[in-house]
């Protein structure tokens, strides 16, 4: 008779008894149905990396404080801006044609 894994549905070993796949033993293991009734809810993302390196709250804060706009796109718009100024003075003093 060919005995299969309550998890992951996988043929157990012969001689061990235990899943080659998702490594369920059981010896270890209670009965699936009470072990599955008994257990705490599992935590979210958000509460289980609280305080850590991975928090998303943390990051959002650092990136409210820094400026919105970086220093590299004022340079690059001023510089259109000035150089669109520049063209027209230089059109106008040449005059018509």
């Amino acid at each position: 008779m060919n005995a299969y894994c309550p998890e992951c549905e996988t043929e157990l070993d012969r001689y061990t008894g235990i899943c080659p796949a998702c490594r369920w033993d059981p010896l270890l293991s209670t009965d699936v149905r009470t072990a599955k009734t008994t257990m705490p809810p599992e935590m979210s993302l958000t509460e289980r990396y609280r305080g850590t390196p991975y928090d998303y709250s943390l990051q959002s804060e650092v990136a409210t404080h820094q400026s919105s706009v970086s220093k590299g796109r004022v340079l690059v718009i001023g510089g259109l801006i000035a150089g669109g100024v520049l063209y027209g003075i230089v059109l106008s003093l040449m005059g018509p044609f």
